[in-house]
């Protein structure tokens, strides 16, 4: 992992308010330099964020992002090379998909696949993947199984693994020469309690077709299935997670990481459908919420019955 975000004077000076802000409380011990000091800090921040603004009034096309829309394959996704013009995640509102992400919160697999693609892997402990460098270390086959379909590049990638799409404000566009896997039934594979790994040519000529997505939701996945009198293993171009329950028709089937990152369900014979659903913990999150809700009632009820007990009693003896 590397440090070479680019400097942004906003938040040394943040950092350098805070420290003078800090000693200024601690040698006056006053409430009023430390209400000031969290105020301005915190509008010195928020200066630059978009608390809430109309979507009509956002503009969100330019000639750029209509190219990336319309060499795009359906469904698959984009990456950056060298240097990105769209940060990541920002896609997400002009209805683009990338490989990239801003996560304080990335997952170790992901940091993992991400140093797979890329020699440096992510930026600021895991933090950044804004962009792929250097483009000579790339793998047509990574590309595939990620789904991407498309690279972008300020300047033509020193590679063979994509053909010129044209060029865009400045942005070399370039279609991968494998088409990007969405998804696939794998037939060559092994699996140990800890996933799945695909035999070597598994996704070679014919074997990977018989899967069809026909639903495709944030939480929500339906694929129909080529019935097969064989057990295969259903790969989806996504990361991994334990909480995406598969089913068909009612049974349960076991889902397993594939090569260490990517989705898969182990299909059994003669299998016609397989449903994922996300189904994490946090869905549950209400219920000690509402604990808290209602031990703050039964609180303020104790203390209001109190209060006028309490008063009752100062009635009573004002009245002798």
């Amino acid at each position: 992992m590397s440090l070479d975000e680019p400097f942004d004077p906003c938040f040394v000076t943040i950092g350098v308010w805070i420290v003078f802000a800090g000693l200024a409380f601690v040698w006056t011990r006053s409430t009023v330099v430390l209400v000031v000091a969290v105020l301005v800090g915190s509008f010195h921040y928020g200066a630059r964020l978009v608390l809430l603004r109309p979507v009509d009034e956002i503009h969100r096309t330019s000639p750029l992002v209509e190219s990336i829309r319309e060499k795009s394959r359906p469904g698959s996704r984009h990456a950056w090379v060298l240097r990105n013009v769209i940060p990541a995640n920002q896609e997400m509102m002009l209805g683009l998909r990338s490989i990239h992400t801003k996560n304080s919160i990335s997952s170790r697999m992901y940091q993992e696949w991400a140093l797979r693609l890329d020699g440096r892997g992510t930026r600021v402990y895991g933090r950044r993947f804004p962009w792929i460098s250097p483009p000579t270390a790339l793998q047509a086959e990574d590309l595939r199984l990620a789904g991407i379909g498309l690279l972008l590049s300020p300047r033509p990638p020193a590679n063979t693994i994509a053909t010129s799409a044209g060029r865009s404000r400045r942005v070399d566009l370039r279609e991968t020469l494998l088409p990007p896997l969405l998804e696939a039934r794998i037939l060559d594979y092994v699996c140990d309690p800890e996933g799945c790994t695909m035999a070597p040519g598994a996704l070679g000529g014919d074997r990977v077709r018989g899967v069809e997505r026909v639903l495709s939701r944030d939480d929500q996945l339906r694929f129909r299935l080529t019935p097969s009198p064989s057990s295969a293993l259903l790969f989806v171009s996504q990361q991994y997670h334990p909480q995406w329950a598969a089913r068909s028709r009612g049974q349960v089937l076991r889902t397993a990481p594939i090569d260490g990152f990517y989705q898969g369900v182990l299909v059994p014979p003669h299998t016609t459908e397989v449903e994922l659903r996300f189904t994490p913990a946090v869905r549950w999150s209400w219920i000690p919420q509402a604990c808290f809700v209602l031990a703050a009632v039964l609180l303020c009820a104790g203390a209001l019955r109190r209060w006028r007990a309490h008063s009752s009693v100062r009635g009573h003896r004002g009245g002798r």
